[in-house]
């Protein structure tokens, strides 16, 4: 046999091992990560404006929404490759940081131990209406009313987002939710609350008067919020894991 038929033998034979031999496994996150949802049942309706008349609110239940599913899954979608997740937990009306850890310490918070835990809760935007009562509160449509500065309603997702030590029981770190800005602010931000109006002439003060279509627009635009903000926020805790 010639040199260099010997040579692409042997060449074969070392490409056919390498395509059989099994793939070395990665070695599987360290830390644990419980993550617990209490967006609840139930999302917010208000409007609020200069006059009395204007702030009103209506709380309506639509749990067929499953928005704390779905924010546990893209949430557990996110962190999976930085974090072994031990636990996915819905844990309603957690309204307060005092709250959370009373329930961290406790051992109720989470259904199994862990370094860490992530809890994405209820919360107001920033912008508190100059002493208006808040009517933007979790997720819900928000609307002000005013005889000049009238705009159109905006569905909201705004949530806490809070880190808590699994052992010590503190919190590492807790900021609001966020999503990427559909065009850069005069400030050159990039980000914003997760937040998206409703370009209409004209919307129904209650949930009762809506019809479905509006009903619909509302659950779509919400589950589209969830799905882009909380991996938005999140990823941070993938490319920077805390120490």
């Amino acid at each position: 046999m010639r040199k260099s038929n010997i040579l692409l033998v042997a060449a074969l034979l070392v490409l056919s091992a390498c395509g059989t031999s099994a793939p070395t496994p990665a070695d599987p996150p360290a830390r644990t990560l419980a993550i617990v949802s209490s967006i609840g049942p139930d999302i917010l309706l208000g409007t609020t404006g200069g006059a009395d008349d204007d702030n009103k609110s209506e709380r309506v239940a639509v749990p067929g929404w499953n928005l704390d599913a779905v924010t546990i899954a893209a949430a557990r979608k996110t962190l999976s490759p930085r974090y072994r997740i031990v636990a996915s937990d819905v844990k309603p009306a957690l309204t307060s940081t005092a709250a959370m850890l009373d329930a961290a310490k406790a051992g109720t918070l989470t259904t199994a131990p862990a370094d860490l835990i992530l809890v994405l809760s209820p919360s107001s935007s920033e912008d508190n209406r100059a002493g208006h009562p808040t009517i933007d509160y979790g997720v819900g449509v928000s609307r002000w009313l005013g005889p000049l500065l009238a705009r159109p309603p905006y569905v909201h997702a705004f949530l806490a987002v809070t880190l808590i030590d699994g052992h010590g029981f503190t919190v590492v770190s807790q900021s609001l939710l966020a999503m990427k800005a559909r065009q850069p602010s005069v400030l050159g931000e990039n980000t914003t609350l997760p937040f998206v109006p409703i370009e209409t002439l004209y919307w129904p003060g209650t949930w009762a008067d809506m019809n479905e279509r509006q009903h619909e627009q509302v659950h779509q635009l919400t589950l589209a919020l969830l799905n882009q903000s909380v991996p938005y926020t999140l990823q941070k805790l993938v490319e920077e894991p805390v120490r």
